[in-house]
């Protein structure tokens, strides 16, 4: 168990390390957010490290608890961790109280790493210096600071710390060194990351080095950057006008959801999963469970895990592509170990993903009771029934996507059918008696009935 202790000292929560090393399971457990204790407005360790952040003028940054804890008994103590989050706005200002300088220490085989460059960004917008040191493969700051003495950790963060531009710019160009247009976005990126930077003298020095570094003309950087600093004055001086009801639930026809802009079809069985997710995705809740061996057994994990894992295992994916998105974040995240909130949902950039999740939150419309008769999605709000509210719907979205495999099946043989040569028309037939079979089983599992 990891105390959670605010600027001042007070205990606001706490972190839980589970020692069960089933994968369905979360590793890591917070206490629930309150009005005492808010993740993404808590650095873990700041209140133990804010003196010696202070004393030399910077902060490293970790991603874990015990990143932390090694790291303080090897030590060096000005660390402090986002405690396993995405770095956020109201982070890095607790940081600046302290300090203009941070330094973040990543592991050397993060999978996140990209995904970490919005954190650098939100960084240098906040007019912070930051700077980065990567570990060596399979060494994270626990691990390495165990392993080696005080002088040598601190004698390999020296020679390891990187701007963000050199950081950036090693890490894309694994991708595509060779692709000239690949090469072209990637320099695109970074000038964007700069034109962040509020201050003026500050921006020129890093165009500097970005022209020496891709040997290009500076006054091309230069142009790229007025264009996209004005972007960004644009960006915040424009009033937005709201949009009314961007979404707009009705009953289980194909078309349950409609943006403002367009309409786009979406089935119910997929706003239903995406509904659940984001309403209930951290809780952990008991669901039964098939062994290798045939016996049901009941495992606990979250509503997340437990809809990833069951999508995941039939490489099944949302038609919609909003709904593609957030499903991608939540993927992400659990790569990275991490259970993503709704909360994180609604501070990205992405404001279709922002309303949706808000009006999912806040304005839910009563849906109608005919998705329970027509679809076997019920919609009640009982957290109680989760355990089997959750896999039904999961049933449900898996016989959509089946029922929408054969329809395809069938109108494939039906207009190439004749033209087909004998392999390829048996393989369709094969598929769709499978998926015949499969589907008398999902919907078995929904109590229906099929006529044939």
């Amino acid at each position: 168990m990891f105390p959670i202790h605010s600027v001042t000292g007070r205990i606001l929560g706490f972190g839980g390390r589970t020692l069960i090393t089933d994968k369905k399971v979360a590793k890591y457990f917070n206490s629930p957010e309150s009005i005492v204790y808010n993740k993404s407005e808590i650095l873990y360790g700041l209140h133990f490290a804010k003196g010696d952040i202070v004393k030399y003028d910077n902060c490293y940054l970790c991603e874990g608890y015990t990143d932390v804890i090694s790291m303080y008994q090897a030590g060096i103590q000005n660390v402090v961790s986002s405690s396993g989050t995405s770095l956020t706005r109201e982070q890095i200002k607790l940081v600046r109280r302290y300090t203009q300088n941070i330094t973040i220490l990543y592991d050397g085989d993060a999978a996140g790493i990209k995904a970490s460059f919005r954190g650098i960004d939100l960084i240098l917008e906040e007019g912070l210096n930051v700077q980065v040191v990567l570990f060596p493969d399979g060494e994270d700051p626990d691990s390495y600071s165990k392993s080696v003495s005080t002088s040598e950790l601190e004698a390999y963060i020296n020679e390891h710390k990187q701007d963000f531009i050199s950081f950036k710019a090693d890490i894309l160009l694994q991708e595509g060194s060779d692709d000239p247009l690949k090469r072209a976005g990637l320099i695109r990126d970074i000038v964007h990351s700069v034109s962040l930077i509020p201050d003026q003298i500050t921006r020129t020095v890093f165009l500097q080095k970005i022209a020496k570094r891709f040997d290009i003309d500076e006054s091309i950087l230069s142009n790229e950057l007025i264009k996209l600093r004005h972007d960004v004055a644009v960006k915040e001086t424009t009033v937005r006008q709201p949009v009314a009801n961007p979404i707009q639930p009705t009953t289980p026809t194909e078309e349950p959801l409609q943006p403002a802009e367009k309409k786009v079809k979406v089935h119910p069985c997929e706003y239903e999963l995406m509904r659940l997710m984001i309403l209930y995705g951290e809780l952990a809740v008991s669901f039964d469970m098939v062994d290798e061996n045939g016996k049901k057994e009941s495992h606990e994990t979250s509503v997340i895990e437990f809809i990833c894992h069951e999508l995941d295992i039939d490489e099944l994916n949302f038609s919609y592509p909003l709904f593609n998105r957030i499903h991608q974040i939540y993927t992400e995240g659990l790569a990275d170990k991490q259970l993503t909130k709704a909360s994180y949902l609604k501070r990205l950039e992405d404001q279709e993903i922002v309303r949706f999740v808000s009006t999912i939150e806040t304005n839910e419309p009563e849906l109608s009771h005919n998705w329970l008769t027509k679809h076997k999605i019920d919609t009640t709000r009982d957290v109680d029934k989760l355990h089997t509210t959750i896999p039904n719907a999961v049933y449900a979205f898996k016989l959509y996507k089946i029922e929408s495999r054969i329809g395809e099946i069938r109108m494939e043989l039906e207009i190439k059918g004749s033209e087909m040569d004998d392999r390829t028309l048996n393989d369709l037939i094969s598929e769709q008696i499978i998926l015949e079979k499969v589907k008398k089983e999902f919907s078995f599992q929904l109590g229906r009935t099929i006529l044939r």
